[in-house]
């Protein structure tokens, strides 16, 4: 039987609160790995979690915050170090190849692993698939930080659907982004606090009926959030879980 996992490196808020390493999820779709986000944290996550990096085919950052991309600069190191030889593509908003590059530049000083690795860096474009061999994307534009580029990330594969918010506020886009999903992965930062760029469960609530993803779970989970689980109702992810997606 083919399985499809999805195993949680990290979902935590950019303070990783409560412990929790900075997003990352890493999904493997038959032999081909994939990770949603890579944040500075989640690269120890990896670590810790015996991800190894040859085993990531696939690296698709939501947007350019460092709780979501900056572990890419460590990941590359290691990858280098290491002499890996296969593609390494890197799927984004525009400008994550020289994001990189800069963040490359100030905390390795004339380092050239980018030079010595196959790397093809791909910019979605918003509502446009990209077709990849072994599953299907669709990036979204959601409300965060306009400076970013945010998108929530859908993934279809093997009849199977995945998807992840990124961050963002209330927005009637998280709905065509979980249109019967199989996985709605969802950001919650805050439990009643009302803050521009991020949701809240309370909001949240008010449109759990609208969402048609069969399975929904919170992530980036802020303290307010983490001091009202005994509260919350719907599923909270933990750095570790493993979510199995079975053959139809």
């Amino acid at each position: 039987m083919k399985e499809i996992t999805l195993k949680v490196i990290g979902c935590g808020n950019a303070f990783a609160s409560g412990g929790r390493n900075h997003s990352c999820f890493f999904l493997t779709i038959n032999r081909t790995g994939v990770l949603i986000d890579l944040g500075g944290s989640a690269f120890a996550g990896l670590k810790q979690h015996s991800v190894d990096q040859n085993q990531v085919d696939y690296i698709i950052i939501s947007h350019l915050h460092g709780d979501h991309y900056g572990g890419l600069p460590y990941f590359l190191l290691d990858a280098g170090v290491r002499k890996r030889t296969k593609v390494l593509t890197v799927v984004g908003p525009k400008g994550l190849r020289d994001k990189v590059h800069a963040l490359l530049a100030l905390l390795y000083p004339g380092t050239r692993v980018m030079d010595k690795l196959q790397i093809r860096f791909i910019s979605f474009e918003a509502s446009k698939p990209l077709e990849f061999p072994d599953f299907r994307l669709l990036a979204l534009p959601v409300i965060h930080s306009k400076a970013t580029d945010p998108h929530g990330i859908r993934i279809e594969a093997q009849q199977k659907v995945i998807a992840y918010s990124g961050d963002t506020e209330w927005t009637p886009a998280l709905l065509d982004l979980a249109e019967r999903a199989d996985l709605f992965i969802c950001e919650c930062n805050f439990y009643q606090s009302h803050i521009s760029g991020h949701l809240s469960y309370r909001v949240l609530q008010q449109h759990l009926s609208d969402i048609t993803a069969k399975r929904v779970c919170l992530s980036h989970l802020g303290p307010d959030m983490l001091a009202h689980l005994q509260n919350v109702q719907v599923e909270c992810l933990e750095d570790g879980q493993i979510i199995i997606f079975p053959e139809r």
